[in-house]
């Protein structure tokens, strides 16, 4: 059941590029791996950016604002990102930049404070809705974001009890949400990270990178690895950092940490692991002592069967 109470929890890991200009549209089509989203949008997909070889290069979640669309990204990769892309515009209409707005977590059953503010957001994952100059972003039943300036964001702070960015950190890990942090860019094809179970592949749309070797994955179903939610305990304190290696029993890696965060018993983590490995004894190069044990996910993976519980 969701909390009764709606908490706020700012998130300072997460960063906004705002991409502008009459081109704007067809540009991003051009690059992501996903379609853009309309002048009234309803949805916010996952959408990547990839080099020619299919690898994840940006994840980003994609608004649309009056004025830009939005990518909201991990705030290790914006700058990044940002210089990179800009190479790609040449002669069109698009400006490339930092946004200034800020993102916050809303935790548990936050219906009031939405209606309240006039936002009636959707119920399933990824819907979206704008008041004023807010952006709300639903990621599960317990768990939405809102993306607005730094003068509106302060008003919700004021508003709402605190809730800290670790507890939004683990909310989404139980929704097997990833993120691409700068230590993992370049590491994966989009399958791997569950893009196209999450929403984050359309694959009848027109070209963009790496386009063609995604599309012979998918087709080929030659998807090995897996982004897979696991815990860990005893012995478990402090959370991994992204890039961890999850090893088996002969010492091998089998596994890279994508995020994780620590829970009321040990730590939970998402990480790209190889299917044939789930059912093996696992365990972290940075969790000396722990046991990884295989969790649940809320959407079925191809390999593992129907989930028998849903979290968020």
């Amino acid at each position: 059941m969701p909390d009764i109470h709606c908490r706020l929890a700012p998130l300072e890991t997460l960063a906004a590029i705002a991409v502008s200009g009459k081109d704007a549209a067809s540009f991003l089509a051009a690059q992501l791996s996903q379609q853009i989203p309309g002048e009234t949008p309803q949805t916010a997909p996952f959408a990547g950016w990839h080099d020619a070889k299919g690898r994840v290069q940006g994840l980003f979640r994609v608004l649309r604002r009056a004025d830009a669309f939005l990518l909201l990204t991990h705030a290790s990769v914006a700058a990044d990102l940002i210089a990179e892309l800009r190479r790609y515009v040449l002669r069109a209409d698009v400006t490339i930049a930092a946004s200034t707005e800020q993102t916050a977590a809303l935790l548990g059953d936050c219906t009031a404070a939405l209606g309240g503010a006039g936002a009636a957001l959707g119920r399933e994952h990824g819907d979206t809705v704008a008041a004023d100059e807010e952006i709300w972003l639903r990621l599960g039943s317990a768990l939405a974001l809102l993306i607005a300036p730094e003068e509106r964001m302060r008003r919700w702070v004021n508003r709402l009890p605190g809730a800290t960015a670790a507890t939004a950190e683990l909310a989404e890990i139980r929704l097997g949400l990833p993120v691409l942090s700068a230590s993992l860019r370049g590491l994966f094809l989009p399958q791997m990270l569950n893009l196209d179970l999450l929403g984050g592949v359309a694959f009848d749309k027109g070209c963009y990178p790496g386009q063609e070797v995604i599309a012979r994955t998918q087709n080929l179903g030659t998807v090995k690895r897996r982004l897979l939610r696991f815990s860990a305990s005893p012995g478990a304190d402090a959370a991994p950092a992204a890039g961890a290696m999850l090893l088996d029993s002969a010492g091998q890696p089998v596994g890279t940490v994508v995020r994780a965060a620590c829970a009321a018993k040990g730590v939970e983590l998402l990480a790209v692991t190889e299917l044939a490995a789930r059912d093996s004894r696992l365990t972290c190069d940075q969790l000396p002592g722990a046991m990884i044990r295989l969790e649940e996910l809320p959407y079925p993976v191809p390999g593992l069967g129907p989930p028998r519980g849903v979290h968020g």
